[in-house]
């Protein structure tokens, strides 16, 4: 049922793409620009963190956005892409394709690679919280299997005012939010790090701002506070686009705004307000 489940996400994700009224370079960019912002201002600060990389691969990759958007901002990467979804390979491959972004895309399920290849960047976005105890442990195992130095996870902020109102909103309009998860925080994730003995570099959070501004406008009593904060960090970014907000469906062109609001918000305003939270550690 799971795996149905996720078969039938990553169609309709595909279904979406290709039916968007974008010229092909511009798709992902356009539809999802709040994705795009966030994941730039995140990766603007790793890049700034850590020393030259060269190789990396995402596990359990999806689309594979936040490695593409690795390439874009160091197009000397060799980037690589693991995902046991033939559908969720198609369209990252697709979309890499329409980026013009070489990628290195495997269908199989990591757990099972045998071979010793490693990277100098292992990341993961939005996998491990859905493992149980043990199968954590094999997945940090994992990435440090595969990793020559760094490693990125990064989860869902359980704790977060916007995810928590997000999964409520989807759930009230009968679109109920289709990840289950078990309690998994940042706090957890850091005693596992630390647990295998790698070096926490950052911890933080990122995507502050969602594209669908149907939730927002839903939600402005309920987030009156957070809304506030992020309209006046756009409003000093860009005036235009930060007065409309958050009745504001975003577009590709206020991506470079948006990535600078974010980057202008402390990294403990960040954690509280954003969607996903991260560790980046490196082998010592």
């Amino acid at each position: 049922m799971k795996r149905d489940l996720e078969a039938n996400y990553w169609k309709k994700q595909l279904k979406i793409y290709d039916l968007l009224p974008y010229k092909n370079s511009e798709k992902y960019l356009s539809w999802q620009p709040a994705r795009w912002s966030s994941n730039g201002a995140v990766i603007t600060e790793i890049l700034s963190n850590i020393t030259k990389i060269n190789t990396i691969c995402e596990l359990g990759a999806g689309s594979a956005a936040f490695s593409l958007e690795m390439f874009r901002q160091n197009k000397d990467l060799k980037i690589s892409a693991i995902d046991k979804s033939k559908i969720a390979s198609k369209y990252g491959r697709k979309i890499a394709k329409d980026m013009n972004i070489p990628i290195d895309y495997k269908v199989c399920d990591f757990f099972k690679i045998k071979n010793k290849t490693t990277y100098d960047f292992v990341l993961s976005l939005g996998v491990i919280e859905h493992f149980n105890v043990n199968d954590r442990k094999k997945f940090i195992q994992k990435c440090i299997d595969m990793s020559n130095k760094y490693i990125f996870i990064a989860i869902p902020n359980q704790e977060s005012i916007i995810f928590k109102s997000y999964v409520r909103w989807c759930n009230k309009n009968n679109n109920n939010y289709e990840e289950d998860h078990e309690k998994f925080n940042l706090n957890d994730l850091l005693c596992l790090i630390k647990e295998y003995k790698l070096k926490p570099i950052m911890t933080g959070g990122f995507q502050v701002y969602l594209s669908e501004s149907d939730f927002l406008e839903d939600t402005v009593k309920e987030n009156k506070k957070y809304i506030d904060k992020l309209k006046k960090c756009l409003i000093k970014q860009d005036k235009a686009i930060g007065e409309k907000f958050p009745n504001y469906n975003f577009k590709m062109e206020d991506i470079p705004s948006m990535t600078k609001a974010e980057l202008s918000l402390s990294k403990e305003e960040r954690i509280e307000m954003s969607f996903m939270s991260y560790i980046l550690c490196e082998k010592v």
